[in-house]
């Protein structure tokens, strides 16, 4: 959509909700953001996850489970 200007006004309406567009579960969302402690160090996909857990020498992180559950992999 195009305002005064030539300028993109808003989204237009047939975009996709933005959960669905970066393929993650809305009920796992809800969950995720009421509990802290889902995730501890990062939040992600599994495999930036494995990236993170590299990158600062860890075998592991906190939250692989339910980043399995909030992105629809």
């Amino acid at each position: 959509m195009l305002g005064f200007n030539g300028l993109a006004q808003g989204i237009p309406t047939n975009t996709p909700p933005i959960l669905k567009r970066l393929s993650i579960d809305p009920d796992e969302w809800l969950k995720t953001m009421n509990w802290i402690n889902r995730f501890c160090r990062a939040v992600g996909k599994l495999s930036a996850l494995k990236t993170y857990a590299e990158q600062v020498g860890r075998q592991w992180v906190h939250g692989v489970g339910s980043s399995q559950r909030l992105f629809l992999q």
